[in-house]
């Protein structure tokens, strides 16, 4: 056991060596983002603005989303220079905490990993992600995208009228949750969005 407080503690994620958790806790009666190593220790705070606290469909404030792939920085989203809960923010901060977030110049985001060169960014653009919708084909509904870091575009992989999302990127391929067929199951993409293929085939559950 690496945690025992009595608050929220969310989203753990692996540095890339291993070595640390970033996560969401709960401290002090604020929600921040703090790193611990893996192997046990104390948490360190890497945070330290108010948490918004709203709906929880929502989401929470300052939730970790992952590393970038040098391990230098911890991934989150947050309410910290939003205009209304529908739109959060993606943010970077230095793992040793030697630097105030850095906001990405993106205008929202949700669910969203790195590419292993760090270059490019896979993620949804909306989060619905703590709603209890299912089979939703509405204004909300997700799809997956890319941007590019130095040629600042944007492109958009998935049009499927459900739920593409939870997407990871791993080598040459993106791996995802899609509710096409009824249920969610995991596939996978090329970079591009090309060669989209199902991998899991459960008919009764979803895949989370």
């Amino acid at each position: 056991r690496l945690t025992s407080s009595p608050g929220l503690e969310l989203s753990p994620h692996f540095s890339p060596d291993g070595a640390w958790i970033a996560f969401t806790g709960e401290y002090d009666g604020n929600r921040d983002v703090y790193v611990i190593p893996s192997a046990g220790g104390e948490p360190k705070r890497l945070t330290v603005r108010q948490a918004h606290y709203g709906e929880l469909r929502h989401g929470y404030d300052k939730y970790v989303l992952g590393w970038t792939p040098d391990g230098k920085k911890v991934l989150f989203r947050s309410w910290r220079a939003s205009f209304e809960a529908w739109f959060e923010r993606l943010f970077v901060v230095p793992a040793d905490g030697s630097a105030p977030p850095e906001m990405l110049e993106l205008p929202e985001g949700g669910l969203t990993d790195y590419s292993p060169d760090g270059g490019r960014i896979v993620y949804n653009r909306e989060f619905r992600n703590f709603r209890t919708w299912k089979r939703y084909y509405g204004g909300l509904a997700q799809d997956l995208w890319t941007w590019d870091f130095s040629a600042k575009k944007i492109a958009r992989l998935t049009d499927w009228k459900g739920t593409d999302t939870e997407p990871v990127w791993l080598g040459d391929k993106i791996y995802y949750n899609s509710d096409q067929g009824g249920r969610f199951n995991v596939w996978e993409m090329a970079p591009d969005g090309g060669g989209k293929r199902q991998l899991t085939f459960h008919s009764r559950w979803d895949v989370r």
